[in-house]
């Protein structure tokens, strides 16, 4: 593939999990959506999120091409909208139906995509496949490999046909969809649970305790706290995140997968802890996380104590108090 866009979608790949926000969520009717809706929004999600952080990374457009970065977000449905076609084509069996004709507006983009990729890009059934088959989060090397040598110039040439329909995904969508995907995040647990609330789950004067001080408390994504100011790359931090599926266990054990796995007694099954401090907008190699169902939904546990090492005993009883407080 072409040295731009490989180099932008390494880049974005490394760089994207944290997920972008999303609008405030309203209750969809009808109940929670199926497994098999939120297995494919998932993956619908984190292409979304690829695309929105693009626009950060417009620097790399610059470089290459003399500044002229607007079919950057183009450029990246085109070559995902295999994945898009496939992973819509699924939600929409089991579609919520406050998501229905949103799902059905988007699908004919995307097989307008994976059209130009064949007639004018020049990818085969099996390349479109294999797009399809693409799990984004696993490897920035897959993420580029599997689109082949395709020419930056031909995809840039089919991103320009392709824009129009690509804009009309936000000029045609509605408040009310807008609302209808982040509850959906937050049903299939790609997001943790924006009303959750973070004081009555670990009080200030507990992080204090806990990192030795307190300079910064956020509460969106999630729950974090920062300790004393110090280099970023050593200072203590403490994240919780409740996703509102249990579901999420196994997302995100998937991705912290072989980074030193260990069972921990006493939270049930479905509970471990890995090496590295992991949130939805942090990672670090120091500390620990600790990821475990309660009750139905996901805990997901990360402190870094810069130096000192992180027991699973800390982690454990940190994840029995936020669990005694849900």
């Amino acid at each position: 593939m072409g040295y731009r866009l490989g180099r932008l979608l390494v880049t974005l790949v490394v760089g994207s999990f944290g997920l972008a926000g999303t609008a405030p969520a309203a209750a969809h009717a009808g109940g929670p959506p199926s497994e098999e809706f939120c297995g494919a929004f998932a993956d619908f999600y984190a292409v979304r999120v690829l695309v929105a952080l693009a626009e950060s990374f417009s620097e790399f457009d610059d470089e290459e091409s003399g500044g002229d970065d607007e079919n950057v977000v183009a450029e990246l449905y085109l070559v995902f909208s295999p994945k898009l076609e496939r992973t819509t084509e699924t939600m929409l069996t089991a579609a919520p139906e406050d998501l229905e004709k949103g799902l059905k507006r988007q699908l004919k983009v995307w097989r307008k995509g994976v059209a130009l990729l064949q007639d004018d890009v020049g990818l085969d059934d099996e390349d479109i496949e294999a797009i399809a088959d693409l799990d984004i989060e696993e490897s920035s090397t897959d993420t580029e490999d599997v689109l082949g040598d395709v020419s930056d110039k031909k995809v840039k040439a089919a991103a320009k046909k392709f824009k129009k329909s690509v804009d009309s995904l936000e000029d045609d969508s509605t408040r009310e969809e807008q609302q209808a995907l982040s509850q959906a995040a937050t049903d299939c647990g790609v997001v943790p649970d924006p009303d959750v609330d973070c004081e009555t789950l670990v009080t200030d004067d507990e992080a204090t305790a806990v990192l030795g001080g307190l300079s910064e408390t956020e509460t969106d994504p999630g729950c974090s706290w920062v300790g004393p100011e110090v280099d970023e790359s050593r200072g203590n931090s403490l994240a919780v995140e409740v996703y509102a599926s249990g579901a999420a266990y196994e997302r995100i054990t998937e991705r912290l997968a072989g980074t030193g796995e260990e069972a921990v007694p006493g939270l049930g099954e479905q509970a471990t802890v890995f090496e590295g401090y992991s949130s939805q907008t942090l990672g670090r190699t120091c500390g620990r996380t600790l990821v475990a169902v309660v009750d139905d939904r996901t805990l997901q546990v990360a402190l870094c104590l810069g130096d000192t090492p992180v027991t699973t005993e800390q982690l454990a009883a940190l994840a029995t108090q936020v669990a005694g407080r849900l």
